[in-house]
């Protein structure tokens, strides 16, 4: 099986730099034309299902990328963002300067948990859960609509820790990785077809 993981389209979170987690914030205009983008990007791509996180920025990302191929997005809880306990709303900066010890135990770490969140070897579990879950059912290619910390733990336990946090996941890019057994095989990173 091929997975394209897809990462919603911006928020106006995302672009006031707010963690996130699992609050439900909807995708803003822009993040609204980025995953036009990449569903255009994919119409031509035969898919045997959509996943998708069941919070809103990720289900409308895969509805649109649906509706290309005819098929209704199937949610999963496990896809949901890393869950940012104290922090989700607050800023980067904020948390930076009010929680820096906390921050520094995190911040690209696999066993570093926020405060009163969760970890990125909980997201890690979860998400291979699904990945391993879902193989079994299809020979051909799916997409699962997620987030950015989900992409990063995939790769991070797939490939390298380097992409916890060095390397870049853009909004509404792609992240083609082929299952094999229990192995996860990265055929693409990144692509952000919105980019020109």
């Amino acid at each position: 099986m091929r997975m394209i993981l897809v990462r919603h389209g911006q928020t106006e979170w995302n672009k006031a730099g707010k963690f996130q987690g699992h609050s439900d914030i909807p995708m803003d205009e822009t993040g609204r034309e980025q995953v036009q983008a990449a569903a255009a990007y994919l119409a031509q791509e035969p898919l045997e299902a959509v996943y998708a996180s069941d919070l809103s920025r990720a289900k409308e990302t895969a509805a649109v990328i649906a509706a290309y191929h005819g098929l209704e997005p199937i949610l999963d809880v496990r896809l949901r963002e890393l869950y940012m306990g104290r922090w989700e709303g607050l800023d980067f900066n904020t948390v930076y300067r009010h929680f820096r010890q906390e921050y520094d135990a995190w911040f690209g770490k696999r066993d570093g948990v926020t405060p009163g969140g969760e970890g990125v070897k909980d997201v890690e579990a979860r998400v291979l859960d699904f990945i391993f879950e879902v193989a079994p059912k299809h020979r051909g290619t799916v997409v699962a609509a997620t987030h950015g910390g989900v992409i990063r733990a995939v790769l991070a336990w797939a490939v390298d820790e380097r992409y916890l946090w060095e390397e870049p996941i853009d909004h509404a890019s792609l992240t083609i990785i082929k299952v094999e057994g229990k192995q996860l095989i990265p055929e693409a990173i990144n692509i952000v077809p919105w980019k020109k």
